[in-house]
């Protein structure tokens, strides 16, 4: 059975207001029906939104979905962007990783080096 929302749930669901979901339900991309004198909207249209509206905005401005809307050169230049980006990113984490390893490593030096100043107070304690 499916589930149905008001218009003010829907509008708290989406983050817009009633009036945008009633012109979403009178252009037909979202699904709803009277019922009663209110409009039940069903709640599966919600999730089918971004492609519905994708779809409108695709049939108005009459460009296809695969189609570039930028300079290729200037795409290039992002995708190699992305790549050095994704090559820093990669390195950061290397270091990081080694950072804690690093960090653990004193931790433990640390906790040895206290142990080894307890036994030296030891032994000059059985000395005197």
């Amino acid at each position: 059975m499916e589930e149905y929302l008001t218009v003010k749930e829907a509008s708290l669901e989406l983050g817009v207001s009633e009036k945008t979901v009633k012109k979403y339900i009178k252009n037909g991309i979202l699904r709803a029906q009277m019922i009663n004198g209110r409009w039940a909207i069903a709640a599966e249209s919600l999730r089918e939104l971004p492609r519905n509206l994708y779809g409108r905005i695709q049939e108005k401005v009459g460009i296809p979905a695969n189609k570039l809307l930028v300079d290729r050169n200037k795409y290039e230049s992002l995708l190699k962007e992305v790549a050095r980006l994704q090559a820093r990113e990669e390195l950061l984490w290397s270091f990081r990783q080694e950072l804690e390893e690093m960090k653990r490593r004193i931790e433990a030096l640390e906790r040895e080096v206290g142990k080894l100043k307890e036994k030296r107070g030891l032994f000059r304690r059985k000395k005197a």
